[in-house]
């Protein structure tokens, strides 16, 4: 129903192209002349909605920048999309109002849109296009582990201290919550992050009783989509504060009692609403 601007992989094409998706994803080629400007105003677009205290996140820069990128919209596609900019973070229900055709940007990141009945038909149980024979292997090995996913976000978030890398405390925590709940949850443990090496220094010896496999899967498997469908296949999850996790843990068939994810959300912006299911986890950092 409405367009938005996706994540990319390494070769320039968008990460849920990765995924069989049939006829129900439709994207808009993307405009050569107005590209970098479209990038810039969107990018303003985002912060206005998503962070507070800025000068963009005023009601008149806010519209001004939002009329600019429903202006770019026209050049870029040929024809004219009423840009909508997030109210902050989270559900926004001024989504269910917006008419079909809108440009959606913002972080909208929540469990009444996730689990809305026609998303969860459009995603659930994704196919990835890339290394599905890894994957089918690593679906046998699901069937047979029950794999407790561990995620540790690190990367890009060393530069966004607003976010916050999460620290061996949280993962201690969750770990001990869930080994109380059934022992069992831990025995096997599917490590997936941007920094494999530091996260299992920061995890040593959090993970004695376990069997640990670091998921890096090998190339054409190590497309975002392939690996986010490898990271669904968990029966329990530990999150980090990252939205590919958060996908991963809502496209699986985990008990949501068995999903930690940390609290707050991030380190240094306000509480978002509704962002998870009720029944996950909510683990102090």
């Amino acid at each position: 129903r409405h367009l938005g601007g996706p994540r990319e992989h390494r070769t320039g094409e968008p990460d849920i192209c990765g995924f069989y998706l049939g006829s129900q994803v439709q994207l808009l080629p993307y405009g050569r002349v107005t590209s970098q400007v479209s990038r810039r105003v969107n990018s303003l677009a985002f912060r206005s909605g998503v962070l507070e205290g800025r000068f963009e996140n005023l009601s008149i820069p806010k519209r001004a920048i939002s009329l600019g990128a429903s202006i770019l919209t026209k050049i870029d596609f040929g024809s004219y999309h009423r840009v909508r900019v997030s109210n902050g973070v989270g559900f926004d229900p001024r989504v269910y109002k917006f008419k079909q055709g809108s440009l959606l940007i913002g972080y909208f990141q929540t469990w009444r849109f996730s689990s809305a009945a026609n998303v969860s038909t459009t995603l659930g149980g994704p196919t990835p296009i890339y290394g599905s024979k890894y994957f089918e292997e690593m679906r046998a090995r699901s069937s047979i582990e029950h794999p407790l996913v561990i995620h540790v976000r690190m990367g890009d978030y060393r530069q966004n201290p607003e976010f916050g890398i999460l620290g061996r405390s949280y993962y201690e925590r969750s770990l001990a919550e869930l080994r109380a709940r059934d022992p069992g949850q831990i025995a096997n443990v599917w490590l997936f992050s941007d920094e494999p090496q530091e996260a299992l220094k920061m995890l040593s010896g959090l993970l004695t009783e376990s069997k640990v496999t670091v998921v890096e899967p090998p190339t054409p498997a190590d497309h975002p989509a392939t690996v986010l469908s490898i990271m669904s296949l968990g029966h329990a999850f530990i999150l980090a504060n990252s939205t590919f996790g958060y996908w991963a843990a809502s496209l699986s068939k985990a008990d949501p009692e068995a999903v930690s994810i940390p609290e707050p959300w991030f380190a240094r912006t306000p509480p978002i609403p509704l962002l998870s299911p009720p029944r996950w986890r909510r683990i102090s950092r």
